[in-house]
């Protein structure tokens, strides 16, 4: 079965933005290595599309599921033919603010 392609929506991605912006005032290495990790996470939806856990604070017709990397929470759903990421956020803030 071929592997399905993961499609970070433009909220997933403003997130990762957010995030990055924030770290880099820090460190833009750092920054860098967290945005790297949490795109590393592609392969694991592609091979493992139920390996996140239900996400039961949204209250959709759809399934959605997360997985969590670092203090970052990736929210996605598995489509017919691709996985959608729809949001992240990093879990020490309210995902209200992002």
């Amino acid at each position: 079965m071929p592997l399905k392609e993961v499609i970070w929506t433009n909220r997933a991605i403003k997130g990762i933005f957010s995030i990055r912006d924030f770290i880099a005032k820090s460190s833009k290495s750092a920054a860098e290595k967290v945005v790297n990790r949490i795109f590393d996470r592609e392969e694991q939806l592609q091979i493992y599309p139920d390996s996140g856990t239900i996400e039961t604070r949204l209250r959709l017709k759809k399934e959605y599921r997360y997985i969590i990397e670092s203090h970052y929470k990736i929210i996605y759903r598995e489509g017919k033919n691709n996985i959608y990421v729809v949001r992240v956020f990093d879990t020490r803030q309210s995902p209200k603010k992002n």
